[in-house]
């Protein structure tokens, strides 16, 4: 009898052996697939699938992705965090240092953006010269130059950041320019969702202002 007992005592000592090394071990899989898409930044991750064997399969109850910051195409992000619940991946893509997804579940992200990250948004996809973002709880203020008919014209634009209705980009609504109210509307594209490449389909659902950068949420829109 005592030798049985021994027996279920090793088991289980195993067992806890297992559902403690197999989630660290696809952790460190999902974390050097995602390094390589990250300019090398390889992020923090942790995972929790119940029981372990379950990720055999590639499928888990949670893993949660801190990247700080996160770098897609030299598109940058002051950190994003990313909470992925009852997800499915590929196994051998992932011992290939690939992320592909089988079975996208549902997907949080938190994304703070410096306005620093605005500026060099700004600078490399408008018609603006050294743009400025300048970021507060109250509002937004914009100074750049633009080219007109050969001359270069300095602009200090003060606005409001707002989500696109379709929920895949920030817009920026100035409301006055050098001081003077801008009487027709306009949007400015300051960051756009899909410069991030999301492996699922995803929109934006909050944005919040604080002192020098944004935090936006996406969530999944597939599961």
């Amino acid at each position: 009898m005592s030798g049985l007992v021994r027996l279920v005592a090793a088991l289980a000592v195993l067992a806890a052996v297992a559902q403690w090394a197999g989630p660290q071990w696809l952790a460190a899989a999902v974390a050097q697939a995602l390094a390589s898409e990250n300019a090398g930044y390889r992020p923090a991750v942790a995972i929790t699938a119940v029981p372990f064997w379950m990720l055999l399969y590639g499928h888990f109850q949670t893993v949660v992705v801190d990247a700080a910051p996160l770098v897609v195409d030299q598109f940058r992000v002051r950190r994003a965090l990313l909470v992925w619940q009852d997800g499915t991946v590929s196994v051998p893509a992932l011992l290939e240092h690939r992320l592909v997804v089988q079975s996208p579940g549902h997907i949080t992200v938190r994304l703070t953006v410096s306005d620093q990250d605005l500026s060099r948004f700004l600078q490399a996809n408008a018609p603006l010269k050294n743009p400025e973002v300048h970021i507060e709880p109250g509002g937004v203020n914009l100074a750049a130059t633009v080219a007109l008919k050969g001359m270069v014209v300095p602009l200090d634009l003060t606005g409001q950041l707002r989500l696109a209705p379709d929920g895949e980009a920030v817009w920026f609504l100035p409301a006055q320019v050098d001081g003077i109210p801008l009487p027709v509307p306009t949007a400015l594209t300051v960051f756009d969702l899909h410069r991030l490449h999301p492996w699922v389909p995803m929109r934006l659902a909050q944005l919040t202002l604080g002192p020098g950068q944004l935090e936006l949420t996406a969530v999944s829109t597939a599961g």
